[in-house]
């Protein structure tokens, strides 16, 4: 038999977890098993027990002896081994059915539960009336899987036969064009987001998926942006952080990988993963997101070097493990739920919660697949997929499936996640068909003139010119001044439209920028002058028509208005007090 080895220190860890009771009813099991020389009576603290134990299950005659017991008929073979690898719980007429078994024997235990008797005493019975479930403690279950012998597919391996998909993805000869892209963007400020800071604005994206040769997940409308979208996001943040880019697209893809499998960022692009989860959000350290990355990490260790993999066989691996990843907790994860067909499901509710019934179903499975498609648009892995349906009763609002991931099939690192993530020592990258931009200038007007398809280099223009004709674009004052509120923004943003071509500009470009900096700010405002308008009355303007000192004060008059500096408002106040009438400035 095959048993999993754990250290001592792992054990410890395991079997702490239980209560005194649930260690009680495991050692109950050693009567007639061990000698008692060898392994003396445990004293009635959960330390003696631990320790005793830890022991035990390092001794493989023990383990056998053990196994042996639990497993004296074919029976209770299969019904452990269900509840242990398979199925965390059986409905019990399933059960007694399947297996010829009758379990109305059980001891009450309180809260609803009965321990069954003799050989099934480490299972329980629970539930009301007929609805009742076998299930073995989540204390228990990690301590009898080092008991039990591994399932033959405990381990990852290579499908042996591949099914046919709907689509084969694979990003390998396209991501590095795509963060030459990004980063070109990001240096000319083209990249924008939404208000709230998470997702790229739909002009962005346009301007990538028309510049950059990239594959998309789906053709579909409402899904045609999903892979542009996660890459978008996460080399603008990347670059955002002061991370700067390598100057080969390959390194910084290296980097950027191993920095987000190791939780280094501080978004949470996680909850693209669970979109058809209302409003998710993660812990205040985003403990569930290094959770997620963590167990990501582990599994690319796990996956065979050169063949594709069943998702199925992931999903089994992390089951087996009791992989469980909790957004802000174990509590607050259940209370998370998707909208669902009311009609179709659940007795009129439409809202179905992440319980553990449906955690792996609506939170664990998608997020999972999620993250594989993610890896998938950085072209470390390939993929195999349907449209996404969803095998389980379940099905988001309005839809065929839980989340826009669910058609996963299979999955293969591609050459370049085996060097990413270090399981080769070189790569060569794949040649990529990246069109250069082609910009002419005018001889005579500044014009420049850019490939009709160019949309990069037509954002980039955006800010300084107008458009001419159907490829060409003018220098235009109103564009160059927008948004320079001073001189010293406009002789910055004349600065930098001489790095967004590369190459050195005609002298004509020099004349016209040099004659705007040479006028600019001729109008000077006066801000030590006010203007006052006086009412029509023939008393108040015979006073400033007849009045000395109040005409040397008057700077201008026009019709009723005058202006007079602001140092000689308090004289003009008192001058017009004096002679009756009163103001308010």
């Amino acid at each position: 038999m095959k048993w999993l080895k754990l250290s001592k220190d792992d054990l410890f860890n395991i079997l702490n977890i239980a209560t005194m009771v649930q260690l009680q009813t495991i050692t109950g099991y050693q009567k007639g098993l061990i000698s008692h020389s060898k392994y003396p009576q445990p004293r009635k603290n959960k330390m003696d027990m631990i320790n005793l134990l830890t022991k035990l299950i390092h001794d493989s005659d023990y383990k056998t002896k053990f196994y042996n017991e639990l497993c004296a008929t074919p029976e209770s073979k299969e019904l452990y081994y269900t509840l242990l690898w398979k199925q965390k719980e059986i409905d019990v007429e399933e059960a007694e059915s399947r297996f010829g078994l009758n379990f109305g024997n059980a001891k009450y235990t309180g809260y609803n539960d009965e321990r069954l008797s003799g050989a099934y005493s480490l299972i329980y019975k629970t539930g009301y009336w007929s609805n009742k479930v076998l299930y073995i403690h989540e204390r228990v279950r990690p301590i009898l899987k080092l008991i039990h012998p591994l399932p033959d597919d405990f381990e990852l391996s290579k499908a042996e036969t591949i099914e046919e998909t709907q689509y084969a993805y694979s990003n390998e000869s396209n991501i590095l064009g795509v963060i030459s892209t990004i980063e070109e963007m990001l240096k000319a400020n083209l990249v924008k987001f939404g208000k709230n800071g998470e997702k790229p604005l739909a002009q962005t994206l346009n301007i990538l998926k028309s510049t950059t040769p990239h594959d998309e997940f789906y053709p579909a409308k409402s899904m045609n942006n999903l892979s542009i979208d996660m890459l978008t996001r996460s080399f603008s943040f990347y670059y955002w952080e002061n991370h700067s880019f390598k100057k080969a697209p390959l390194e910084t893809l290296r980097k950027f990988i191993n920095m987000q499998l190791n939780d280094a960022f501080n978004y949470t692009i996680s909850r693209l993963f669970l979109s058809h989860i209302r409003k998710v959000r993660f812990g205040k350290y985003s403990d569930g997101q290094m959770d997620l990355f963590n167990t990501v990490q582990l599994l690319i260790d796990s996956l065979p070097k050169d063949g594709w993999v069943d998702f199925d066989s992931i999903i089994r691996y992390c089951n087996y493990r009791d992989f469980r990843i909790d957004l802000e907790s174990h509590y607050a994860t259940k209370q998370y739920y998707m909208n669902v067909n009311a009609k179709e499901y659940h007795y009129g509710d439409d809202r179905i919660y992440a319980e553990d019934d449906y955690y792996n179903q609506i939170i664990f499975e998608p997020m999972l697949k999620g993250v594989f498609f993610y890896l998938g648009a950085l072209g470390v892995l390939e993929l195999k997929y349907d449209d996404p349906v969803s095998p389980h009763p379940v099905k988001a609002k309005g839809k065929a499936y839980i989340s826009m991931w669910d058609g996963l099939k299979y999955v293969k690192l591609t050459p370049l996640g085996r060097y990413v993530f270090g399981f080769e020592a070189k790569y060569t990258p794949k040649k990529s068909v990246q069109k250069a931009s082609t910009v002419k200038f005018d001889e005579y007007k500044p014009i420049i003139a850019i490939d009709a398809n160019d949309t990069i280099m037509r954002a980039k223009l955006e800010p300084y010119t107008e458009k001419y004709d159907s490829n060409r674009y003018i220098l235009n004052y109103s564009k160059i001044f927008r948004d320079c509120k001073t001189g010293k923004m406009l002789e910055a943003k004349i600065d930098k439209f001489y790095t967004l071509f590369g190459k050195p500009v005609p002298p004509l470009y020099d004349n016209y920028f040099d004659e705007i900096t040479a006028r600019s700010n001729m109008l000077k405002r006066e801000s030590r002058q006010i203007v006052i308008e006086l009412k029509n009355d023939k008393k108040l303007l015979n006073l400033f028509m007849e009045n000395k000192k109040l005409q040397e004060l008057v700077i201008k008059a026009s019709g009723y208005r005058i202006i007079v500096s602001k140092d000689d408002l308090p004289k003009l106040t008192k001058i017009v007090k004096d002679n009756g009438f009163f103001v308010e400035f």
